[in-house]
């Protein structure tokens, strides 16, 4: 065993200076072990961390920080000690990667540490859903909140009882291709900014349910399709339509007269009707350049 490691275990195993153990083992060990050099220095390691280095937590581990038990209390040098009160000598006086550091990270990470259970692990939350709980009705961000309050170790029966009863409830998967109230087809309308609709209980903005339905549903999903059939004449603008390319559900006579006639005109596509020579005019030299490639 080295000096160093000696002299960590003696801290460790609550050795005070003046005792009848301490003073053996300095009898016995100071001439090897010390020197008058080096004595200044290892004060300055013991009592004072430098500038610029991270301080030693006693829930760091493999560079992620673990929940800390702060109440819980633990043997620390011979006394009882919360493992608050230990994290705040330590982040103190140790420095991370320290040998003394690490010796009480490794001898009380599981009595003062724990992974917090996740109510929704990889998914996201859903704030305003509601969940029934000790016969409460609770919104799902308020419960979630509740529930982190709690030691709870994530693996533990606790912790998996929760997550079966409430995740379906209160989590869901992100869309990957996210709903948008306002498309039809290939066309994309602008959203009303100040129209709102009457739900169940109340009214709500149209943006937020363009925003919930684009963070929570897919596209193709129903609860998309029911609400495009529902909200879509009341909060899209169909007067601000972003315009689509030919093969969706315009045909190809009305992009012709959406795209070319403003170009030949000079006129917005609100401009009066195109006449059906230009139109067949176009038809024919499109078909001509089709066939000839």
């Amino acid at each position: 065993m080295s000096c160093g490691d000696y002299q960590a275990t003696m801290k460790l195993s609550g050795v005070f200076k003046g005792s009848n153990e301490c003073d053996i083992s300095v009898s016995k060990l100071s001439e090897t072990c010390c020197t008058q050099e080096v004595q200044p220095e290892e004060k300055l390691i013991t009592s004072y961390v430098p500038p610029h280095s991270t301080p030693c937590k006693i829930c760091e581990r493999g560079g992620v920080n673990h929940q800390l038990k702060a109440e819980t209390k633990v043997e620390y040098k011979g006394a009882s000690i919360s493992c608050i009160d230990v994290n705040s000598i330590l982040s103190k006086n140790e420095i991370e990667g320290s040998e003394i550091c690490e010796a009480t990270q490794s001898m009380l990470f599981d009595g003062c540490c724990y992974e917090k259970c996740s109510l929704c692990g990889d998914r996201s939350l859903k704030f305003e859903a509601t969940v029934k709980y000790n016969n409460q009705i609770l919104e799902c961000g308020e419960f979630n909140a509740l529930f982190g309050m709690g030691n709870i170790n994530e693996g533990s029966d606790q912790c998996d009882a929760i997550q079966a009863a409430y995740s379906n409830s209160c989590c869901y998967e992100p869309p990957t291709k996210p709903c948008n109230l306002c498309q039809q087809g290939p066309s994309t309308y602008d959203v009303l900014p100040n129209a709102f609709v009457k739900k169940r209980v109340g009214t709500d903005h149209c943006g937020n349910i363009v925003q919930t339905l684009a963070a929570r549903e897919e596209e193709d999903s129903a609860q998309c399709r029911n609400s495009k059939d529902e909200y879509f004449s009341k909060c899209c603008d169909v007067s601000k339509k972003t315009k689509a390319l030919p093969g969706g559900e315009n045909s190809y006579v009305e992009w012709l007269t959406d795209y070319i006639s403003p170009q030949l005109s000079g006129n917005p596509p609100s401009s009066k009707p195109v006449p059906w020579s230009l139109i067949a005019a176009s038809l024919f030299v499109f078909f001509l350049s089709y066939f000839m490639i």
